[in-house]
């Protein structure tokens, strides 16, 4: 009986031996189960991070792109105008017939490029309030401001200098200086004579409109028929000076493969 008893005992220890090994086995392998979860868990965290930032970067970038796309879609419209103001300007010297609401193209650096070459510069300063004037109530800057060029004879004009008054707005022929009106600035001056010659001459309901080109201006502006093609090569002098010659040499070329090559051929041999 006490024999048998012993190896009970000494069983029933195994047994709990037993159990404690089998525990700590189960223990080890729940800990290291736990703590590989635990690090997927950490990493799939960490990569749920990486992926929304990269979704992030991924929407900046398409934003940026689109963007882009949209500024060179603007370059190109912009470089289209004016190449075609150069075009009919100074290649085919239509500018007295060219459309006075069309828009320039030409930035307000281009113009101060042709203010610096004439008069000392006097008209120096304006090409920024010549280029809000065209956005602004929709005529052309370059045509504007050869206007004001043949008006004042580039800024030099008693008029522009004494009165701010850089069209001759109001200078009537029996008492040119005494009847034009004064401004407070020069900028005022193009700003408010733009939207004058804009509402009244180039739109069709205008009081003295005959087509928005500087002929159908000169019909009721000027008393000097000859007002149109005087302000028609101040904008050829204008263009000629405000493109760089890269750029000029492009158009130029494009007129003179014209000549020889239909438009598709011209492209054709550009390419080759």
């Amino acid at each position: 009986m006490g024999k048998g008893y012993r190896l009970t005992r000494q069983g029933i220890v195994f047994f709990h031996l037993s159990l404690l090994c089998f525990l700590a086995v189960i223990t080890m392998v729940l800990w290291h189960f736990w703590n590989s979860h635990f690090h997927y868990k950490q990493e799939l965290e960490q990569y749920r991070e990486q992926n929304l930032l990269l979704r992030r970067d991924l929407r900046q970038q398409e934003e940026e792109m689109q963007t882009m796309e949209e500024q060179i879609r603007e370059l190109e419209e912009i470089l289209g105008k004016r190449e075609e103001m150069y075009r009919q300007v100074k290649l085919e010297g239509e500018g007295a017939n060219f459309n006075l609401t069309r828009p320039s193209g030409f930035s307000a650096e281009m113009l101060e490029d042709s203010f610096s070459r004439y008069a000392g510069g006097a008209l120096q300063g304006a090409g920024e309030e010549f280029v809000l004037t065209e956005k602004k109530h929709g005529i052309n800057a370059v045509a504007l401001a050869a206007i004001s060029i043949n008006e004042t004879g580039w800024g030099r004009s008693r008029l522009a200098r004494q009165k701010n008054n850089y069209f001759g707005w109001a200078a009537f022929d029996h008492a040119p200086y005494r009847s034009a009106l004064e401004f407070t600035s020069r900028e005022h001056s193009i700003e408010y004579v733009g939207s004058r010659i804009k509402e009244n001459y180039l739109e069709p309901e205008g009081v003295h409109y005959h087509g928005p080109t500087l002929l159908g201006m000169n019909r009721r502006y000027a008393s000097d028929n000859s007002w149109a093609e005087k302000t028609a090569q101040a904008m050829k002098k204008l263009a000629a000076n405000a493109i760089t010659p890269e750029e000029a040499e492009k158009y130029f070329s494009y007129e003179a493969y014209k000549r020889l090559y239909d438009e598709q051929d011209y492209y054709y041999l550009k390419a080759k």
